[in-house]
């Protein structure tokens, strides 16, 4: 019986650093590890693991979320490429807020030219 490695590839946000993605690789080998030998070694080292990446993902959203509203007014081009890439990941996000909660779409209106439709 022959078994076969299936190669996928996966994914991740723009934001994720290549030492963050390593780390979410490392975490997978060792809770593929722990389930084949179920020593407690490879379960904590899989937590620990786990409490990591979940800790950094936080962080580097929102580091991300924070430069790029930050330079959106600076260059909006980094705004479309963000609207690019979201179109190409998992979707469009409802709405971008500051730190201060308002939301961020109004620059972008003030910058659209005026269209008068007359009827």
């Amino acid at each position: 019986m022959y078994h076969l490695r299936v190669n996928t590839t996966y994914r991740y946000p723009v934001w994720f650093t290549r030492e963050h993605i390593s780390d979410i690789k490392l975490k997978n080998h060792y809770h593929s590890q722990y389930r084949r030998t179920k020593s407690p070694y490879d379960l904590n080292t899989f937590k620990e693991l786990r409490r990591k990446i979940k800790v950094n993902s936080k962080l580097l959203s929102d580091s991300y979320a924070s430069d790029l509203q930050s330079s959106i007014k600076t260059n909006p081009k980094i705004f479309w490429q963000f609207v690019r890439t979201a179109k190409s990941d998992t979707g469009i996000p409802g709405s971008i807020t500051s730190t201060r909660g308002e939301l961020l779409e109004q620059p972008f209106l003030d910058q659209l030219p005026v269209l008068e439709v007359n009827c």
